[in-house]
């Protein structure tokens, strides 16, 4: 390790593939982004390809602005990953995009956009554990599958802004 890399850290993703090899996709029945279980070390998650934001990679959050993800790494392992489906998401001038992945709910596929509302959400992953509402209008539902939390973020208008994940085990 040089002294630029204990100084700043390393990018995990630095010697991965440049391109995405996976579909993109998100399985919340069995919590797998792009095939890859939340929990798994960090480089089972190497076909996902580079991180587009190297000094975020250097502090354990692998951006994939392009994509619209990201995901967070805590002792080796990706433990939460971000899914947003607005295109205002990133810092100006980082090109982020909406999540344009497939979504696997109850063994079906869904395309959920930035026009998805809260009753289709409710609709089809049922009634949260919490439902939050913010003074800005913006509202969260917290749902609670096995040992992850998914955190679904509604704009003001009504309509999906992003889907978080944590996970709570490693997968070794």
């Amino acid at each position: 390790m040089g002294l630029f890399d204990w100084l700043l850290g390393t990018d995990p993703t630095d010697k991965w593939p440049l391109q995405n090899l996976a579909p993109l996709e998100y399985d919340i029945d069995h919590h797998r982004l792009c095939g890859i279980r939340l929990g798994a070390k960090v480089d089972a998650f190497a076909k996902l390809g580079r991180a587009e934001d190297r000094p975020a990679a250097r502090k354990g959050r692998l951006v994939y602005y392009t994509r619209g993800f990201e995901v967070h790494t805590e002792q080796g392992h990706v433990m939460d990953a971000y899914l947003y489906f607005t295109d205002d998401w990133g810092p100006a001038g980082s090109g982020a995009r909406p999540f344009a992945g497939k979504l696997a709910i109850a063994g079906r596929d869904v395309r959920w956009t930035a026009r998805t509302t809260e009753a289709e959400i409710v609709n089809t992953l049922g009634e949260p554990t919490e439902r939050k509402q913010y003074d800005d209008g913006e509202v969260l539902l917290r749902y609670m599958r096995g040992s992850l939390m998914y955190e679904v973020t509604i704009t003001d208008r009504g309509t999906l802004e992003a889907i978080e994940v944590t996970a709570e085990e490693k997968v070794e």
